[in-house]
């Protein structure tokens, strides 16, 4: 920790030596930064924020450590685009550059082009038409595509929708299958008319959460999309 303060430190003095007078330099969180500076068009300010990065991985730190950045950057000649939705869009650039392989400049018009990863929503058959018409938000990072609970093609990251009596039938061995796959994320949600030992059961067995079957289209609206909004 101590060092990492020293490189941080030094990080933030060899960003202000590169950086022009009138350009804003702030610490955002425990390892990102946040530049506010102009720039005529995108091409110049990309070219401007690899000159800080060479700069950057040139630089022998503290204890003879080199490191490398990323950089996320967004640029608009909007002047109603809000801090917040600036630094949202540098943000998602900045964790497409660390996908990409990380000592890179990505804008973010750049990185929303790049081809979104896929996400399986597996659904048992009986709800299966419910859960399609559904509206689910859009995702910068993912696309989701809602399949047959027991369709082969696998995702790292997926989502199954189930109902409890499925569960129940199958003494639970599908969530013990899905809790040792180590390849893989998945979250499960059990859909249910009553709330009784069994739900018990698949919670303590790996189950993420329920709905009550009188409330599925609402709630597993709800509940898928606030399950998208939180995936990183």
């Amino acid at each position: 920790h101590p060092t990492g303060d020293l490189v941080l430190s030094e990080l933030a003095t060899v960003v202000q030596q590169a950086a022009r007078l009138d350009d804003e330099f702030i610490r955002f969180g425990g390892e990102e930064f946040i530049l506010l500076f102009s720039a005529e068009t995108l091409p110049q300010a990309i070219a401007n924020m690899n000159k800080i990065r060479e700069r950057i991985e040139r630089h022998v730190f503290a204890n003879g450590l080199k490191i490398t950045v990323s950089i996320g950057l967004s640029f608009s000649f909007d002047i109603h685009t809000t801090l917040a939705q600036a630094t949202a869009e540098a943000d998602e650039a900045l964790y497409q550059a660390k996908r990409n392989g990380r000592n890179q400049v990505l804008s973010y018009s750049t990185a929303i082009s790049i081809e979104k990863l896929s996400v399986s929503i597996r659904v048992e058959e009986r709800l299966l038409k419910q859960v399609r018409q559904l509206d689910l938000p859009n995702h910068p990072k993912y696309h989701f595509e809602v399949v047959p609970l027991d369709d082969q093609q696998t995702t790292q990251l997926q989502l199954a929708i189930l109902s409890l009596d499925q569960l129940a039938i199958e003494n639970f061995l599908r969530l013990e299958e899905w809790r040792k796959q180590r390849d893989s994320i998945i979250d499960v949600l059990v859909v249910t008319e009553q709330e009784d030992d069994r739900l018990a059961e698949a919670l303590s067995r790996g189950a993420t959460d329920y709905v009550m079957v009188t409330h599925v289209d609402q709630e597993v609206e709800e509940w898928i999309t606030e399950w998208i909004m939180q995936i990183p």
